[in-house]
């Protein structure tokens, strides 16, 4: 099911501790021209952890292209990462390295029309 946002933040990973490495679901975003993914880490625990993510994007929802650098963290941050939309569907990957790691992490977006 198609999700849209013109004014406020929808979730594309809800706040919870990870400790392996997933994506999100695939977020329809035809109608926008860009999107901003805010990522907020909580809670880092673990020897030397190290969240990776990134973005992806598809004109299927099904094969998955990288359209960002990776975006390494250590430790409770916050980022904003702004991507010009030039497919329909968008998503997040992350990866999860250390020892016994867990983050605690939440991915939210806005559409811009």
């Amino acid at each position: 099911m198609p999700i849209h946002s013109t004014s406020s933040e929808l979730s594309a990973a809800s706040l919870l501790a990870r400790t392996a490495a997933g994506t999100s679901s695939w977020l329809n975003v035809s109608r926008y021209e860009q999107v901003h993914f805010y990522v907020e880490v909580t809670v880092v625990a673990g020897t030397s952890p190290v969240l990776t993510l990134w973005i992806e994007d598809s004109p299927d929802a099904t094969t998955a292209f990288p359209i960002t650098a990776e975006y390494a963290m250590t430790a409770a941050t916050t980022l904003r990462i702004p991507i010009a939309v030039s497919a329909t569907y968008l998503r997040i990957r992350w990866e999860i390295s250390g020892t016994t790691p867990s983050f605690t992490f939440q991915v939210t977006y806005i559409g811009k029309t």
